[in-house]
């Protein structure tokens, strides 16, 4: 819509309905903002003007449809089911988190070296990241990669003698070990 369009569509409007509006019938005054509501954003949308409702008709509520029927409704309860993705609960296997088999602390004149093992009954061991925790920390403090055979070694730290380092791991499946301790 242009500017002059809604120009002459505010024109048309009475100039003295304002001055009127506390004397006006209700539903008169409602017409008339939804009229200048409508001429607003048709000349911010630039939409076509829609004439407002008769005066006289009643407003009843809005009749709701109700919704198309879903083609692809699931079957009835005791109908199978014959979607190729769906897997009966009997058949899944659930995944089981890595095991340590072995976690010690190599000290020598103060460095300490993290040795251990780690077996994952369903699934490679190979590239699984192991991590550390010294004492009391909530974050791992080091990491270790675990090689094809299980077995992982850390580098060498600088660890306080009689420190707790706690370890664990996860698996490609997302689960977590147990977390595992050892004292230097």
């Amino acid at each position: 819509m242009s500017l002059l369009r809604f120009l002459r569509v505010i024109e048309s409007i009475d100039p003295t309905a304002a001055r009127r509006t506390a004397t006006m019938p209700r539903s008169r005054r409602l017409m008339l903002e939804v009229l200048e509501g409508r001429a607003v954003l048709a000349a911010l949308d630039e939409a076509p003007l829609a004439d407002p409702p008769p005066e006289d008709s009643p407003t009843s509520p809005p009749v709701l449809e109700s919704p198309p029927s879903d083609p692809v409704a699931p079957p009835d309860e005791g109908a199978p089911i014959d979607d190729p993705l769906f897997e009966d609960p009997i058949d899944v296997i659930i995944s089981q988190p890595p095991v340590f088999t072995s976690l010690a602390a190599h000290n020598q004149d103060g460095w300490v070296r993290l040795t251990g093992s780690v077996s994952d009954a369903d699934g490679p061991v190979e590239g699984l990241t192991v991590y550390f925790i010294v004492g009391d920390g909530t974050t791992a403090a080091f990491t270790a990669t675990v090689l094809a055979d299980g077995t992982f070694a850390s580098a060498d730290y600088l660890i306080p003698p009689g420190a707790s380092v706690y370890a664990y791991t996860i698996d490609i499946d997302g689960n977590q070990s147990e977390i595992v301790e050892t004292v230097v």
